[in-house]
């Protein structure tokens, strides 16, 4: 039994995760076929049915292209994955810092592939 602490504030299952830009290319790369889930359930994971999402996907248009993003975060760890599947494209970003923004930096590296001007991070000096 935990004493003193809020239970909803650890991330069990979250927590409990282990992967790599490696694997979850892999992954992006079954979701192409039907090793993984039939085409049908595949359509259906990537139709937009409330507010822009699919089956845990947001479904957006950006760059002029259809783009699949899924971001989040939690305690220690932020993530964030956007699939341009008309181009057959992938950006991936994991992160073990929770305050790094994820998702713009997918988006910002989307734009550099796609040749689409972005927002520079900014300018750091020195100071004296």
């Amino acid at each position: 039994m935990i004493v003193g602490t809020n239970l909803f504030a650890i991330p069990f299952s979250a927590g409990g995760l282990y992967s790599t830009v490696e694997d979850l290319y892999r992954w992006d790369r079954a979701l192409y076929t039907e090793k993984l889930v039939s085409k049908k359930s595949l359509d259906q994971m990537f139709e937009p049915y409330r507010d822009g999402y699919g089956f845990g996907w947001k479904i957006l248009r950006e760059f002029q292209r259809k783009v699949l993003t899924y971001a989040a975060r939690v305690n220690g760890f932020s993530a964030s994955i956007r699939r341009y599947p008309d181009d057959d494209a992938c950006v991936i970003v994991l992160s073990n810092l929770e305050n790094i923004d994820a998702q713009k930096i997918s988006h910002d590296l989307g734009a550099i592939l796609f040749d689409v001007p972005y927002g520079s991070p900014m300018d750091r000096h020195a100071m004296p």
